[in-house]
């Protein structure tokens, strides 16, 4: 995308998004994602949301170059931000699973597994 007006983010976008970070592909998953988070309210439930992803993608690449303990920080930063889009029950996206997709980020965390991004069906 070098030299390209960045895209609008919307729900084109999200769901782009969704699909690079399901299908590993993690660093553009980052920066797909990093353009929603930074369209969101500072302190917003979605923007935690956004940035939980971003932390679990960031770690899955370290977990990929073999590099442990910076995967284990950023799975454990991911994790944290996961807590707080929970513990806001009046939250709900009409894309994201939120609660699958917390699980499967903490989860990933944990163990170094793949992590994903689980959709409302």
């Amino acid at each position: 995308m070098y030299g390209q007006q960045e895209p609008e983010p919307n729900n084109a976008h999200l769901l782009w998004s969704i699909d690079l970070f399901n299908e590993a592909y993690y660093w553009e998953a980052h920066e797909a994602f990093e353009l929603l988070w930074k369209n969101r309210l500072i302190g917003s439930t979605e923007r935690a949301l956004f940035q939980g992803i971003i932390l679990s993608a960031a770690s899955s690449i370290k977990w990929i170059l073999g590099q442990d303990k910076p995967a284990i920080r950023l799975g454990e930063k991911a994790k944290t931000k996961m807590s707080l889009v929970l513990s806001d029950d009046t939250y709900n996206n009409p894309i994201i699973d939120v609660s699958k997709t917390a699980e499967n980020i903490r989860d990933a965390a944990q163990s170094g597994h793949r992590p994903f991004v689980s959709l409302v069906t």
